[in-house]
């Protein structure tokens, strides 16, 4: 059984538990979903994407085969 003090601190873990996720969510989301939020014209912000990625889905030409890093 819980105590009174207990029980407040355990509702005090879980309301900051609650408040750090809200906080550090949006944050989070936006880091995997800048590079794909539709631009002018619904086009991707090619700045946003490593030489590399555009090899790779075959958008950049280069030298470099899809796949390696050179």
């Amino acid at each position: 059984m819980l105590h009174s003090s207990d029980q407040t601190l355990e509702d005090t873990a879980m309301t900051t538990t609650i408040a750090l996720y809200n906080t550090l969510r949006r944050p989070v989301l936006d880091l995997f979903t800048a590079p794909f939020r539709p631009r002018k014209r619904g086009l991707l912000d090619r700045r946003s994407l490593s030489d590399h990625f555009l090899r790779d889905i075959g958008m950049l030409d280069g030298r470099v085969p899809p796949g390696t890093i050179g």
